[in-house]
């Protein structure tokens, strides 16, 4: 065969020719069906290294950020001057930067505008009513509750999955070595041999015997019982000594009764600068009341009409003034509202006195207000400013709580106020001044101090003026 006819590339290309069917899987595979990964001649193409300041980057990793103050201090007062005896380190919540009227139920939350300081608005949100658990105190009631569960979960268990040794003890009840109740079993054979007529006198003999025997062994085994569990109970009685600590705490009155059946000789010695002075001598209840409110109590005043109340309201407004904080003095009706405002006009010439009723509002930035009860609810409930600086809440007539269609007002403002207010209760004579008290004192977490005057008549005072 003759070769001078035959082209090299025509015979390389006869050489390296492939078939149709492999060529179209060829670009299938890399045309139409893509890969995830990259081949290294693209990776060569698009990977190259920035070219970068290595003195600034190192300059930024010794730079410290701005410290952040996570904690703040507080200072511990003592006494009615206030000295410093001595300061607290507080976590300060981040939340508080942004915390508005919207948002929070503190009392350190953002100010709103000044038009609704005294009423609020109705999406402002209420305080923090005082007396419920803090954040800090829901946590750590959690924490406990989990602690005990994860408790449970160490505990040992059987082959069943049972609980089977409990907490403090080495080993649990012990049911493969019971001792078998003999006693038991002759009372179950005696039952079997009741409707024989005749009993043979050795069996009974032998049955007599047998209960003999069966209760020296049950004695011997229980004392043997008891000496086993004396020696794997622990002494430790902490579990014990926690629930006689709850059942106690649960128990705890809040309500003190004062005894009046004395006389307070060195009256001036403790409270030596009284906020306001009489020209005549205080009654012992009076004196007594006087007393717990400079030691920052709150009280429960009930005595007769005309034995003088009015001089714990009066000294509470006073006292309000020279602590330049507010009162808030509360009147079941809108027409003893009106004549307190009068007679408090008159008695405090140099100091501001508001009133605020559904009707008008006279001077409503004082230091002593007086309302109705249904205007400081609507007040609490409305979340308004005014609130942050009041230190005494003054409830004249407090004895209207027992009424059917009025009476839970009352008790819903005594539960809405925050945490930092005073109360002084003033009632007629009631026969349940304790308890009511003390469910006050319960609702709020603090102790309230009850001075029942139970004198009627009251000896009239002379005194000269001028």
């Amino acid at each position: 065969m003759s070769t001078e006819h035959l082209d090299p590339q025509e015979r390389v290309f006869s050489a390296n020719q492939s078939r149709p069917q492999d060529v179209s899987q060829t670009l299938a595979a890399e045309i139409l069906e893509p890969s995830n990964r990259i081949t290294w001649d693209l990776l060569d193409l698009v990977q190259c290294v920035p070219s970068f300041n290595k003195e600034r980057v190192f300059d930024n990793l010794l730079s410290h950020p701005e410290p952040v103050s996570r904690t703040s201090f507080r200072f511990k007062r003592n006494g009615i001057k206030g000295e410093i005896c001595g300061y607290k380190e507080e976590m300060r919540l981040s939340e508080l930067d942004n915390a508005n009227a919207s948002n929070s139920l503190s009392i350190n939350r953002k100010y709103g505008s000044k038009q609704d300081s005294h009423s609020g608005k109705t999406s402002f949100l209420p305080f923090q009513p005082g007396g419920i658990l803090s954040q800090a105190q829901t946590n750590q009631s959690i924490n406990s509750r989990q602690q005990s569960r994860l408790d449970m979960l160490h505990l040992h268990r059987n082959a069943a999955g049972l609980l089977d040794i409990p907490e403090g003890l080495s080993r649990g009840l012990n049911l493969d070595h019971a001792s078998e109740n003999a006693e038991g079993i002759v009372e179950l054979g005696a039952s079997e041999t009741l409707g024989h007529e005749e009993e043979d006198t050795s069996h009974e003999n032998s049955d007599l015997t047998g209960k003999l025997m069966a209760s020296q062994h049950d004695e011997a085994s229980g004392a043997d019982a008891l000496q086993e569990i004396d020696d794997i109970v622990p002494f430790d009685y902490s579990m014990l000594k926690t629930q006689m600590d709850n059942e106690a705490q649960v128990k705890r009155n809040w309500a003190h009764v004062v005894d009046l059946n004395h006389k307070i000789e060195n009256f001036s010695e403790v409270v030596p600068n009284m906020a306001r002075e009489w020209p005549f001598e205080l009654d012992t209840f009076q004196k007594e009341a006087v007393y717990h409110l400079e030691q920052g109590d709150s009280v429960f005043v009930a005595a007769h009409t005309s034995a003088g109340k009015t001089v714990v309201a009066e000294y509470a407004i006073a006292m309000a003034a020279r602590n330049m904080t507010k009162t808030i003095y509360t009147s079941p009706i809108k027409a003893l509202s009106n004549q307190k405002f009068r007679d408090f006009k008159e008695t405090f010439k140099d100091m501001d006195i508001g009133l605020i009723t559904g009707d008008v509002q006279i001077n409503p930035d004082a230091n002593c207000l007086i309302m109705t009860t249904e205007i400081l609810r609507s007040m609490l409930y409305r979340g308004a400013d005014l609130i942050r600086d009041v230190e005494f809440v003054i409830f004249d007539e407090v004895h209207y709580v027992n009424d059917i269609e009025r009476g839970v007002v009352w008790e819903e403002v005594i539960i809405m106020l925050p945490d930092h207010v005073k109360y002084i209760l003033l009632s007629a004579t009631v026969p349940n001044t304790f308890e009511f008290a003390n469910w006050v004192g319960r609702t709020k977490q603090k102790d309230i101090y009850v001075i029942f005057d139970s004198e009627k008549t009251r000896s009239a005072r002379d005194f000269r003026v001028g």
